[in-house]
């Protein structure tokens, strides 16, 4: 019975997180945060979910301009760097950092 759950889970959360980055790439970012937000209610492991979170929240700008919850994207870039060091994915770990770094931000992992 948990694994029918689980495996259940997996589909949502992929369906989910499908969903979401192709909301972002045709940048309509509420909707992609929404999806995303809730790929990772389902399944809280994947990097790539919190990796794509963090550029869709990177891109969703207030009225001047400035991302609109600075705090939110920083925290699903540091989750992705976690889950992607953990899962053996080191190149997309440093990749993210790295980004960061050109711009004088060191995130905290």
């Amino acid at each position: 019975f948990p694994v029918t759950i689980r495996f259940r889970n997996s589909l949502l959360a992929f369906a989910h997180f499908r969903i979401g980055t192709l909301y972002g790439q045709l940048a309509l970012w509420s909707e992609a945060k929404l999806f995303l937000d809730k790929a990772i209610q389902y399944v809280n492991s994947y990097a790539q979910t919190y990796h794509n979170l963090g550029w869709v929240l990177l891109n969703t700008k207030n009225q001047y301009g400035d991302v609109e919850n600075g705090r939110e994207m920083l925290s699903a870039y540091t989750q992705a760097i976690k889950l992607y060091n953990k899962s053996q994915q080191q190149e997309f770990a440093s990749d993210i950092k790295q980004a960061f770094q050109l711009i004088g931000l060191s995130l905290s992992v």
